[in-house]
C-alpha cells in the first residue's frame, strides 16, 4: 500500500479545515469541485471541520452590537424633569 488521497463526494467551500490522526492536514481540491486529503498508507482518523472565518465575524459583530445596544440602554435614559 502506499499514500493516496482520501476524496470526499461533497463540494469544496472555503472555511473547511481538515486534520489526519488529530493533525492538521492539508484539504485539496479534487475533480475541481470535490474535497480531498492526502494520507499515509494505513488506518487514519479524518476530521474534517467547517469553521468560516465569515461565521466568527458575524458572531463577533453581532456580540459587539448587542454590547453597544445594553450600554446606550443604560447611559441615554429619558430624563423625567
Amino acid at each position: 500500500a502506499s499514500a493516496g488521497l482520501l476524496v470526499i463526494g461533497d463540494n469544496y467551500f472555503p472555511g473547511w479545515r481538515a486534520a489526519v490522526d488529530r493533525r492538521p492536514a492539508p484539504l485539496l481540491r479534487a475533480d475541481y469541485t470535490l474535497r480531498a486529503v492526502p494520507i499515509e498508507a494505513g488506518a487514519h482518523s479524518v476530521d474534517l471541520v467547517y469553521d468560516p472565518l465569515s461565521f466568527r465575524l458575524g458572531v463577533g459583530l453581532s456580540a459587539a452590537g448587542l454590547v453597544l445596544a445594553a450600554f446606550s440602554l443604560v447611559t441615554d435614559r429619558p430624563r423625567w424633569v
